[in-house]
């Protein structure tokens, strides 16, 4: 929620004002949607597969064309170890997700035919406007991936 958002911004407001300074060297890594491992799921994703679970349809919010940045929990560990090693010059915000771009659909579409029944009902974009906590998955963003060797 809001907190937790102006805790981040502190916090990143925090580290450019030390990098700036000369007095760290920082980085901002912005991990793309997480999944795995368990991790606490604020986004979405646990009621997605926890629906194909129990053989429901999943639903397809809008037309599923959206580009969403997801990345492996475990992968994003192994990323900041590469920045912190690399130390890439010239960026201080770096994207790291999934080399493998996914839409929405696509997403959708195999947890529902490798978890679930294969279903997947069509919702409409409407249903997300009230619903923040799931307006994220109607995110569009064609991306290019910062390498941590850049």
């Amino acid at each position: 929620g809001a907190p937790v958002a102006a805790a981040l911004t502190a916090a990143e407001n925090c580290i450019l004002r030390a990098a700036r300074k000369k007095k760290l060297l920082t980085y901002i890594v912005c991990p793309g949607i997480l999944y795995g491992n368990g991790e606490r799921d604020h986004l979405g994703l646990h009621q997605l597969f926890k629906a194909a679970y129990e053989c429901q349809p999943l639903p397809m919010y809008g037309a599923g064309s959206n580009w969403l940045p997801m990345l492996h929990v475990a992968d994003l560990g192994t990323y900041c170890a590469a920045v912190a090693e690399t130390r890439p010059a010239n960026q201080q915000y770096l994207l790291a997700a999934d080399e493998q771009i996914a839409t929405f659909g696509t997403v959708v579409q195999e947890m529902s035919s490798r978890f679930g029944i294969g279903a997947v009902a069509p919702v409409p974009y409407e249903e997300l406007v009230f619903n923040s906590a799931k307006q994220y998955l109607q995110l569009n963003l064609p991306f290019r991936l910062t390498w941590a060797d850049e």
